[in-house]
């Protein structure tokens, strides 16, 4: 039985006010930015990663995106 793991993690991307689903404007003089969030599924036998699923970060969701991920699997069972 496969084993996974899964983790999220923030990227900052190139800013860009217009996109208001991850531009976070900056406070205390520092400029704004934009994040995006990453969601990763990763098998720990094989060391690769089977999906993942990028999200804006302020409507991050990662019950949801580990949701979707494994409803999309074909693999029968597996260990998260």
């Amino acid at each position: 039985m496969p084993i996974f793991a899964v983790d999220g993690s923030d990227t900052q991307i190139a800013t860009n006010p217009g996109d208001t689903g991850s531009y976070y404007p900056g406070s205390n003089g520092q400029k704004g930015y934009n994040l995006l969030h990453l969601n990763a599924l990763y098998d720990l036998e094989e060391h690769v990663y089977t999906d993942a699923i990028i999200q804006a970060a302020k409507s991050q969701n990662e019950h949801g995106a580990l949701n979707e991920m494994v409803d999309r699997s074909e693999i029968p069972k597996a260990l998260v």
